[in-house]
């Protein structure tokens, strides 16, 4: 579990944070092995960056994603994919709740 304010402005990097920290937390020492891990998101855009499906799209968002890459790449059981909005509705919820409140963004595993 982890907790993290993220700016409201831009969209994009909210996502790829989120996704990052989420890396980060699968390849810490702490994390147990053994099993695969999805990441979702509802950012078909930021789920292609991280993919490599496309380019990087926004260069100031190149350091994070390239990151993420390397983390995917040395971990080898983590997997970003696409998800719709109306598939989670949960974080979708949390998300408007944050924008709308400046609540800090709780992430947290089912």
């Amino acid at each position: 579990m982890f907790f993290s304010s993220v700016s409201c402005c831009d969209l994009f990097k909210a996502e790829i944070s989120a996704i990052l920290k989420a890396c980060m937390l699968v390849a810490s020492p702490n994390c147990p092995t053994g099993f695969h891990v999805i990441i979702e998101s509802d950012s078909k855009s930021v789920v292609a960056w991280v993919n490599n499906v496309v380019g990087i799209g926004n260069v100031k968002n190149m350091d994070a994603i390239l990151d993420i890459r390397e983390i995917i790449k040395r971990v080898g059981f983590i997997k970003v994919q696409f998800v719709p909005r109306s598939d989670n509705t949960t974080a979708d919820v949390l998300a408007k709740l944050r924008s709308l409140s400046c609540l800090v963004q709780e992430v947290w595993d089912s």
